[in-house]
């Protein structure tokens, strides 16, 4: 019998949904829970509150404390931590999370903001959603980043916190990676798949996918249906085809799954966290060597978050 995997995840709107839907942690409807997760060797996972659209910056800012009050009670009570980078690199046990945000239009324009959600733990920040917003322009966007947004951005980078260009524009995304170089913070991709695969704004093209490897950083495949194919058939296959793509162009130790369970719907066959052992099957089945899917499920976020995770 094979061994049990260990998976690494970069992204899911978990936290969100748990404190939305009042559900539990450890058994739930969504797409993650921890009794799923027991089939996992180890377990990972990158988890962002994000700033639902229905409601304003200064609403958005309020539920994120109430979303993240109540994910930290739930992962409390299941001894399951919230990890900072100290606590990440001296950590033996077999689960645990890293507390991220998407959209940073909930800083409401000050910039001090940022040092409070940093205090309340957030590592990893995805600055963009969608449209322009104070921050910037996202994906569906030609737009760069804002007067604001670059000093968000800059603030966030001197704290020590992960800048994610995913959800960017382009213009935005090659933004952040110029100020990355200039003042050396971390950058990464959490959940994005290849435009030249499937052509979605969501998706990074070659060049910058390239720009962000040169800069240090890793990208997170995504499990989104939009994103991985433009038609409404999506299976295993097509993950397979974006993740051939990524081997082609990418160094396998720059390539890992921010599946964005719980903030999208899934290609057929994947109903959640509980999937990925069986995904990790299908892919060695097609071809990807069990040594470079070790990498790509474990062994190259948790590198690259021990590596930078403050």
């Amino acid at each position: 019998m094979n061994q049990p995997i260990s998976y690494f995840d970069l992204h899911c709107d978990t936290p969100l949904r748990l404190w939305q839907t009042g559900s539990d942690l450890r058994q739930n409807a969504l797409h993650v829970d921890l009794e799923r997760t027991d089939a996992f060797a180890r377990y990972l996972q990158c988890a962002a509150i994000w700033s639902d659209r229905r409601l304003s910056d200064g609403e958005a800012l309020r539920a994120f404390f109430e979303a993240e009050r109540y994910f930290r009670a739930q992962a409390e009570r299941y001894a399951c931590p919230i990890l900072d980078g100290t606590a990440l690199r001296a950590f033996s046990g077999d689960k645990g999370f890293i507390l991220t945000l998407e959209d940073a239009r909930l800083l409401c324009e000050d910039v001090a903001n940022a040092d409070l959600l940093f205090s309340h733990g957030v590592r990893v920040v995805t600055p963009l959603w969608t449209g322009v917003s104070p921050i910037g322009g996202a994906h569906d966007t030609g737009e760069g980043l804002t007067a604001f947004g670059r000093s968000a951005v800059l603030r966030f980078g001197e704290l020590g916190a992960i800048l994610d260009v995913s959800h960017a524009s382009d213009a935005s995304a090659e933004e952040i990676l110029f100020l990355s170089r200039k003042h050396g913070f971390p950058v990464i991709a959490t959940h994005s798949d290849s435009r030249e695969v499937n052509v979605h704004t969501r998706n990074l093209p070659d060049p910058l996918l390239r720009d962000l490897i040169a800069a240090g950083g890793i990208v997170g495949l995504s499990l989104c249906r939009e994103h991985l194919r433009s038609r409404e058939q999506c299976s295993r296959e097509d993950v397979l085809a974006h993740l051939s793509h990524f081997l082609s162009v990418a160094p396998e130790n720059a390539i890992a799954f921010g599946c964005d369970f719980d903030g999208t719907d899934l290609p057929d066959g994947i109903d959640g966290v509980g999937s990925m052992p069986g995904l990790f099957s299908f892919l060695e089945e097609n071809g990807i060597p069990r040594p470079t899917l070790d990498l790509i499920f474990f062994q190259n976020a948790h590198s690259y978050f021990r590596k930078h995770l403050k």
